[in-house]
């Protein structure tokens, strides 16, 4: 960043972060816990009763909702590999891989059913199927990781941890 820009959400100057140097890093290290989280195969996992209901709660108009439901009614797929391709066979969860529309579905889904325990950024932040929990003590993301494993695996999302810095 260059020095005189407009000040971040935590209302401090960059020249300062600049001018306390490796003390700011120790700082801000020791002040954030951080659990990265990732949504195992997430795509592949969304339930398609969770998707209708995040849909729904959402206010998707009724006419796009029926049409995301045609694109995923009857869905079938194959398994390509070096020696050939599977039957094809049904595909009854999961948003479709590299579809458009999956990524927005997907953050639509997780806008849903994190509501409850996410917390304003910079304390929760997603990156597509990335969690970063944020807290003060390593006690508190512990405490505040099991309220998003709770919320989303009664859901039928799968929470996996992936990395842990302190």
């Amino acid at each position: 960043m260059k020095s005189g820009k407009a000040v971040g959400p935590d209302d401090i100057p960059l020249e300062v972060w600049t001018c306390l140097g490796e003390a700011a890093v120790e700082f801000l290290a020791s002040l954030f816990n951080r659990v990265l989280e990732n949504l195992e195969k997430a795509y592949d996992r969304v339930p398609r009763e969770e998707l209708w209901y995040c849909m729904r709660k959402s206010g998707v108009a009724e006419k796009y909702f029926r049409v995301v439901q045609d694109m995923y009614e009857r869905s079938r797929t194959v398994v390509r590999c070096a020696v050939g391709q599977t039957e094809e066979f049904n595909v009854e969860m999961g948003l479709h891989q590299g579809s458009a529309l999956s990524p927005f579905l997907f953050a639509m889904v997780m806008d849903q059913l994190s509501e409850e325990v996410r917390q304003e950024s910079p304390w929760t932040m997603m990156f597509a199927d990335d969690i970063v929990i944020c807290s003060e003590s390593r006690e508190q993301v512990e405490e505040n990781l099991e309220r998003w494993r709770f919320a989303l695996e009664r859901r039928g999302m799968k929470v996996s941890r992936i990395a842990m810095c302190h």
